[in-house]
């Protein structure tokens, strides 16, 4: 009522829209169909809208989609809850989107979506094949990209462990702690040593000994740097960069680089590794002894890589003509241990041995780091005959066992049978008239 008495017309006030929760961040895997909802309560005859935050980029207003991206749709649920749909989700589409409302003083509010990549092995910047000398170092390294960040596990196609060098360092401290640091030289003096630091650089350690002078007062410091490493075997190795030191014969294989951050498919990539040696040769058998009319089996065992050229020769090596050629007489074989397996058996087999064939037989390896070869003698062997020696001892045996068992058989050695060897003669004796007959 006014001061006149009059009375004002009745106002009638409607409440604004507002939000009514907050938009929940959303994560989704590369390929899926991300969903943004913005609820909001006595929306009325306003409008909602959906823009990309980051550049400003409107996607719908109300029910119209107006961005060109066929990837983008809305939804709405009873002029309440606002969705933006965003299908097939590639990794630019990670950001923050924001839901308008065009009152008199716009509202809006930030929901954020956040793309997960499965990893993926970046190959110009990781190892291929490796081919080192025995004895080298060598780095596989392996990157691999995704989000969240790929984690890299290695391991070893073949199964076997990985043989790695962890850091060690130990080092006894003794004398003044004054130690000069600042004009170290050598010492003729091996004292003990007073200090020292540590400083590690990858898998590996450096100890710097300081040790004390005698000839100063103020002991100044002897700089000497020593490495001490501790060698372990792994079934895995966790990192990017895998090192391997002084690498051996045994260390060659195929290497897989795996990279997984629970964001499938996880991928790898395999990374050979091959260590080239010169060959390297031996036998079970140094000498063979052969019966005449038999066949005779050498086998020599080859280690090499690159794979070597393997061949058989009789007698002297430098005699060029005595390589031995497959033929009736000979057979050559040879069998590798698998395709990344640097060993090689290797067999020559001589048949219908005969007196000529005795003499030493050379199985020879050689590849482009060297030469190596091995050497089996065969001599031959006379078949056994009986002596008389053999034969009496033979006799005393046979008359040993009958007397045991029966006292009407004797033995006895008939020395005028051949002249050389004798026989044994058997002889039955009759109870009733002592009568003796031959066997």
């Amino acid at each position: 009522m006014l001061s006149d008495g009059s009375i004002t017309p009745s106002t009638v006030t409607t409440a604004e829209p507002h939000f009514s929760e907050s938009i929940r961040n959303v994560t989704v895997p590369l390929g899926r169909e991300a969903v943004l909802s913005c609820v909001i309560n006595n929306l009325a005859d306003y409008k909602v809208g959906w823009l990309r935050a980051d550049d400003q980029t409107i996607l719908s207003l109300h029910r119209r989609v107006v961005t060109h991206n066929p990837r983008v749709s809305v939804t709405h649920d009873e002029s309440r809850t606002w969705n933006l749909h965003i299908r097939q989700v590639k990794e630019s589409d990670q950001g923050c989107y924001m839901c308008q409302i065009n009152t008199a003083i716009m509202k809006k509010q930030l929901g954020c979506i956040q793309v997960q990549v499965p990893p993926d092995i970046v190959d110009d910047r990781s190892t291929s094949d490796v081919t080192v000398n025995e004895g080298d170092n060598v780095t596989l390294t392996c990157t691999a990209t995704g989000k969240p960040a790929p984690r890299i596990v290695w391991r070893r196609e073949d199964g076997q462990k990985i043989v790695v060098f962890r850091p060690t360092a130990t080092a006894s401290a003794s004398g003044s702690s004054h130690s000069n640091l600042h004009g170290t030289k050598p010492s003729s003096s091996t004292g003990t040593v007073s200090n020292a630091t540590i400083s590690s650089t990858g898998d590996l350690v450096a100890v710097t000994a300081l040790g004390s002078h005698h000839q100063h007062q103020h002991h100044q410091g002897i700089s000497a740097t020593t490495t001490r490493e501790r060698s372990k075997e792994v079934e895995a190795y966790h990192g990017e960069t895998l090192r391997l030191y002084r690498v051996t014969r045994q260390m060659m294989a195929a290497y897989m680089c795996i990279a997984s951050n629970d964001v499938p498919p996880a991928v790898s990539k395999r990374v050979p590794l091959n260590v080239n040696f010169p060959p390297l040769v031996t036998s079970s058998m140094n000498v063979v002894g052969a019966l005449l009319g038999t066949d005779v089996r050498l086998t020599c065992n080859v280690e090499s890589h690159p794979p070597s050229i393997n061949y058989w020769m009789k007698g002297r090596q430098q005699d060029q003509h005595n390589t031995i050629l497959p033929s009736a007489k000979y057979s050559i074989d040879g069998e590798r241990g698998g395709s990344t397996s640097y060993k090689t058996s290797m067999s020559l087999t001589i048949h219908n041995f005969q007196s000529q064939d005795k003499s030493a037989y050379i199985c020879v390896a050689a590849n482009s780091l060297g030469t190596a070869e091995a050497s089996i003698q065969i001599y031959e062997v006379l078949r056994a005959t009986a002596t008389p020696t053999s034969v009496n001892r033979l006799a005393t045996k046979l008359a040993t066992t009958i007397r045991s068992n029966n006292e009407n058989f004797k033995i006895k050695k008939d020395d005028e049978g051949d002249g050389n060897i004798g026989q044994i003669i058997c002889l039955h004796i009759n109870p009733s008239d002592g009568s003796q007959n031959h066997h």
